[in-house]
């Protein structure tokens, strides 16, 4: 946000320009059109988890505000469960709780 500031010439402060934008981020909750139906067709048949890279502050407080998150036996949030590589928290993560998992020593 600095870079973004500068190039604009806006006198803001960029430290909170950032946590404002993370903030909106957190409020805003969106789905691709037929998320919902496809959830909805394939709840109760499979389990789903959501993976995500993700900010913790951001994707916890959009899962809390969408009306799919009841579709979903846990998410991954790389922040939280400290494995920032999707690979690797694709294969291990859905064996065990979000909190319980803890991603390989590299």
């Amino acid at each position: 946000f600095e870079l973004f500031c500068e190039h604009f010439g806006l006198s803001i402060d960029a430290k909170e320009l950032s946590q404002n934008y993370i903030l909106s981020l957190g409020k805003m909750t969106f789905l691709i059109d037929g998320a919902e139906e496809l959830l909805s067709n394939l709840y109760g048949k499979v389990k789903m988890y959501i993976i995500t890279n993700g900010l913790k502050s951001v994707q916890r407080s959009r899962y809390a505000l969408s009306n799919i998150s009841h579709f979903f036996e846990d998410i991954f949030i790389s922040e939280e469960i400290g494995a920032f590589s999707s690979e690797f928290v694709v294969k291990g993560c859905c064996q065990v709780p979000s909190s319980q998992y803890q991603p390989p020593k590299v």
